[in-house]
């Protein structure tokens, strides 16, 4: 059964990923001779359709791959943060550590005098 299912899934993916092939196709076709003109910080005229939706596609990748990128640095220094101030509070724990070890030793020393002293 659970092979069965597997099947269908496979060929529904086939069937669109099929339908997008024949989309794009139809899409490139119909605007094969269509130009238009657009402003961007000056004016450009008779651009092609198609040319337009491949730098629109582009720079849409592009900025999204430079997101996470950018995105995966901050992780990153969050990570570093995290360690230098786990490792100065390590030290901190160490050091106290070394106190309070001297402490009790100067405790045991007042407690028991040695023996020339009693």
């Amino acid at each position: 059964m659970n092979l069965a299912f597997k099947r269908i899934k496979v060929y529904l993916k086939l069937v669109v990923m099929v339908a997008v092939a024949t989309l794009c196709v139809v899409l490139v076709v119909a605007n094969r001779k269509n130009t238009v003109t657009i402003w961007f910080f000056k004016e450009f005229t008779d651009i092609n359709v198609l040319w337009l939706m491949a730098a629109t596609a582009s720079s849409a990748i592009l900025i999204w791959r430079i997101v996470n990128l950018a995105g995966g640095v901050f992780r990153d220094m969050k990570e570093l943060r995290q360690h230098d101030e786990l490792r100065v509070e390590k030290e901190k724990q160490a050091e106290l550590a070394r106190k309070l070890a001297q402490h009790e030793q100067k405790l045991r020393h007042v407690e028991d005098p040695p023996a020339e002293q009693r």
